[in-house]
C-alpha cells in the first residue's frame, strides 16, 4: 500500500507532532514512512493506487473510460440500439419493427408455422413476424422492403429462397437464422445490391446458391456458416467483394465460381481461404473478365490441407494458369 494516508495533511507540523502523530505509533497499515513527501507526491501515489485495483484492471483514467464507452468498447456494455460515427447516424442497428420513432423490442417465444409460405408482399411478410420455425419452405417473391418480421426466425426445415424482386437492393434482417434444411436461393434479382446479415446461418443441408443479380456487388455476413451441399456464385455481373465465410470449412457436392466478370483473385482466395473439404468437382472459370493468372488459395495447400474430390472429379479452373494450375491438380482425392 502506497502513502496515502489521510490525515497525513491534517498533523500539525509543530512541536510535538511535527506532522505526525503523538505518541508516536509503533506500527501502521502502510508500509515505509506514510507521511514521507508533500502533498501533491501523496495525492500522485493516490491517484497510483487507485487506478491497480481489480475494477480497473484495464488502468483507464476517467476520460479515457468515456472515450471507450462512447465507441462502444465498454467491458459493461449493454445491447446497443444505435450507432453513430461523424457521418453516419443508424437509429435501428437491430433492423427492429418501428412505429413513427419508437422501437418494438421483440421477444422470440417458440412460435411454429407448418406449410410452405410464400410471400409476396409486405402484409403476408408481416403475418410471419414472430416466427421462429417454418415446416415447409420459406419463398419471398413479393417486394418485401421491411426485414423485421423475420427477426425471430431460427429454422427453416426445407428451401429457402428470394427470388424475382425487381425492387430490393439489400437483403438483412435473418440475423436469428441458424439453419436450412433445403436449399438456399438468391436468385434473379435485377437490383439487388448488397446480400448481409446471415451472421448465425451455420448449415444449409442442400445447395448454396446465389446467381444472376445483375447489379449484386457484395456478398458478406455469413461468418457462422460452415458446410453446404454444394456451393455456386454464378453470372453476377457486378460482383466485387464476397466477404465474411470465415468459418466456412465443407462442402458436400461441387464447388463453383463462374461467371462474375468483376470478381477478383485476391476476393476469391480471402473469402475461401479455410476451407478444408470439397468431395466434388471445382469450377472457377470466367471471372475477372476471363483472367488466367489467378492462384490458388493458400490455405487449400497447408495443413489441414484441402481434401478434394472423390473418384471422377474434375477440375475446370481456366481462371488458374502456372502452377497454381499444378498445384491444384496435386492436391490428393481425400488426402
Amino acid at each position: 500500500m502506497s502513502n496515502t494516508n489521510p490525515a497525513c495533511n491534517n498533523w500539525p507540523a509543530t512541536a510535538p507532532f511535527f506532522g505526525g502523530p503523538f505518541p508516536t505509533r509503533t506500527w501502521f497499515r502502510a508500509g515505509g514512512a506514510p507521511c514521507s513527501g508533500t502533498a501533491a507526491t501523496r495525492a500522485l501515489a493516490k491517484k497510483t493506487e487507485v487506478l491497480q485495483y481489480k475494477g480497473n484492471s484495464a488502468q483507464l483514467t476517467q476520460k479515457q473510460k468515456w472515450a471507450q464507452f462512447a465507441k462502444g468498447k465498454s467491458h459493461n456494455k449493454k445491447q446497443s440500439w444505435a450507432s453513430q460515427t461523424q457521418t453516419v447516424t443508424n437509429p435501428n442497428v437491430n433492423n427492429l419493427y418501428q412505429v413513427r420513432n419508437t422501437l418494438i423490442c421483440e421477444e422470440c417465444p417458440t412460435k411454429e408455422v407448418v406449410g410452405d409460405q410464400n410471400v409476396d408482399s409486405q402484409a403476408k411478410a408481416n403475418a410471419l413476424r414472430g416466427v421462429t420455425k417454418i415446416t415447409g419452405t420459406l419463398t419471398i417473391t413479393g417486394n418485401v422492403t421491411d426485414w423485421s418480421p423475420f427477426n425471430c426466425l431460427k429454422e427453416i426445415t426445407d428451401n429457402f429462397s428470394i427470388a424475382n424482386n425487381l425492387a430490393l437492393t439489400t437483403i438483412q434482417g435473418f440475423g436469428n437464422l441458424m439453419s436450412i434444411g433445403g436449399f438456399f436461393f438468391i436468385i434473379f434479382n435485377d437490383n439487388l445490391e448488397t446480400i448481409s446479415g446471415f451472421g448465425s446461418l451455420g448449415t444449409i443441408v442442400r445447395n448454396f446458391d446465389i446467381s444472376s443479380n445483375d447489379n449484386l456487388t457484395t456478398i458478406q455476413g455469413f461468418g457462422s456458416l460452415t458446410e453446404v451441399g454444394e456451393f455456386y456464385i454464378f453470372n453476377n455481373a457486378e460482383l466485387a467483394t464476397i466477404t465474411g465465410f470465415g468459418n466456412f470449412k465443407t462442402i458436400v457436392g461441387e464447388f463453383y465460381i463462374v461467371n462474375n466478370t468483376l470478381l477478383t483473385n485476391p476476393q476469391f482466395s480471402g473469402a475461401f481461404n479455410n476451407l478444408i473439404s470439397i468431395a466434388g468437382n471445382i469450377s472457377v472459370y470466367e471471372n475477372d473478365s476471363g483472367a488466367t493468372n489467378w492462384t490458388m488459395p493458400t490455405g487449400w495447400g497447408t495443413a489441414p490441407k484441402l481434401k478434394w474430390g472423390t473418384a471422377g472429379r474434375s477440375l475446370s479452373g481456366a481462371n488458374f494458369s502456372g502452377p497454381a494450375q499444378g498445384d491444384i491438380n496435386d492436391l490428393d482425392p481425400n488426402s
